[in-house]
């Protein structure tokens, strides 16, 4: 005989899920104590995942399994799985929670946090086609009109062969975002996206870096003329500073900590950012500080591509992203922002207590008008391995990595294989806890399905 009591204990925060089994045939009394924050609980009881009925569900299954293998002996040969109904059981797995992953996209060849390799420049490219067709998508169906603010989200170091768990240093980092960056400007540049605001098939695209070192570096090294003439290359600080001076509300350029003492020492030795910057508005249109709708009008590019503002250097950075677009001269004018770690600003990973310029940003800016174009973020805990993966229009996923044995029809035996599962869509952007309890729970889902 065993009995089995359940008892839940709601709070207005969390609550308890106990667990209590008596079995008369042995006297070792199983219990469990399960505690769940709210959310999750709702999210788990939610129609697009595992439920908490079919959990006790299974967990009863494997109790009585348990209880049936003990009484005919302890010797019985345990039941294991066949290799071949592995992937009928992850297709189980997605259809139980509700996803058509069909319909989406699928993640690019070669990322796996098992087995990073080095890169022939296929993955950038991948990233770089998948921009461009959301891009066309905000642009064709109008999205473009009331959210004008995106961001591109992705792991730079995946094209050095490198994983989150590799050592690497920010100006690898930096350099690699900028090179991506500067190579998908002759496709926005090309005539493949027609702009609202622009007339022909040139845009008049503004590809702003970190800082004027950054500038310098990046037309020393990308000195060919389909690159350089697709975009003007200039800085946060010099677009934000122009929108102010053409802006009537009194607005000024956010100054980082330290930007006295580098502004005096340019003065000493001579400031040459006039000749590394390339000119925003072109000679005929310049009319200084005028405010003038005309010369507002001209000058307007159609996008603001923006490289790693924020991440790894000041944070000021941020603020002014913000500032360099909601000043803007026209409204048609879209703004990309491209692995600014926006992740950190929204999550509160600077306290609004000692950052309180930034902090305000967050729900005035950063969560509503802020979405995203292309998304891909690493997801790891408790042995589970994955993604939190969007591609614009599509929902957000969460997608399980795990290693399998897959036949190999040349050598006749099993080669070991990394295979995605989709555990988890939505509409709206999971947050990272969220996306994370998802990951797990498939995962747990999975191991127990292995393991009947």
């Amino acid at each position: 005989m065993m009995m089995r009591t359940i008892l839940f204990f709601p709070t207005s925060f969390s609550f308890f899920l106990v667990i209590s089994l008596w079995i008369s045939s042995s006297p070792v009394t199983h219990s469990f104590l399960v505690f769940l924050p709210t959310k999750m609980a709702n999210t788990i009881g939610s129609s697009s995942s595992m439920t908490f009925s079919s959990s006790l569900s299974l967990l009863n299954n494997n109790n009585d399994n348990n209880n049936n293998n003990q009484n005919r002996g302890r010797n019985q040969e345990k039941i294991t799985t066949p290799k071949k109904t592995r992937k009928a059981m992850m297709t189980r797995l997605s259809m139980a929670i509700g996803n058509n992953s069909d319909k989406l996209s699928k993640l690019p060849t070669g990322i796996s946090p098992f087995e990073p390799k080095a890169c022939d420049g296929s993955l950038e490219n991948e990233f770089r086609r998948m921009a461009t067709q959301g891009l066309k998508e905000v642009i064709s169906s109008g999205e473009g009109k009331t959210t004008t603010c995106w961001e591109i989200e992705f792991p730079p170091l995946l094209f050095d062969g490198k994983s989150q768990f590799d050592d690497f240093d920010n100006v690898s980092e930096l350099n690699l975002n900028r090179d991506w960056c500067i190579e998908w400007l002759p496709t926005l540049n090309g005539g493949q996206i027609k702009f609202d605001n622009d007339d022909d098939d040139n845009a008049n695209i503004w590809f702003s870096l970190p800082d004027v070192k950054e500038c310098e570096l990046a037309k020393e090294e990308w000195t060919g003329q389909r690159y350089r003439s697709a975009a003007k290359f200039s800085t946060i600080e010099e677009v934000t500073k122009y929108y102010c001076s053409i802006n009537e509300e009194g607005t000024s350029y956010k100054k980082p900590w330290g930007a006295a003492l580098s502004d005096g020492m340019k003065g000493i030795m001579g400031n040459k950012d006039s000749i590394i910057l390339d000119d925003l508005v072109d000679n005929d249109d310049d009319s200084g500080s005028s405010s003038s709708s005309s010369s507002s009008s001209s000058s307007s590019p159609a996008l603001h591509l923006i490289c790693q503002p924020g991440n790894g250097g000041p944070v000021e950075d941020w603020i002014n992203v913000e500032k360099l677009h909601t000043l803007r001269s026209s409204s048609s004018t879209l703004s990309i922002i491209v692995n600014g770690a926006l992740d950190k600003v929204r999550d509160g990973y600077y306290p609004k207590f000692f950052f309180p310029a930034l902090g305000e940003t967050i729900d005035r800016f950063y969560k509503p008008e802020v979405d995203a174009l292309l998304y891909l973020r690493p997801l790891t805990d408790k042995g589970c391995y994955g993604w939190l993966y969007r591609v614009y229009p599509e929902p957000w996923q969460v997608i399980l990595q795990t290693v399998v044995d897959k036949p190999n029809d040349n050598t006749k035996g099993y080669e070991k294989m990394i295979e995605d599962t989709v555990i988890y869509t939505s509409e709206e952007r999971p947050t990272c806890a969220l996306a994370m309890q998802k990951l797990i729970a498939g995962g747990q889902q999975q191991q127990q399905q292995q393991q009947q």
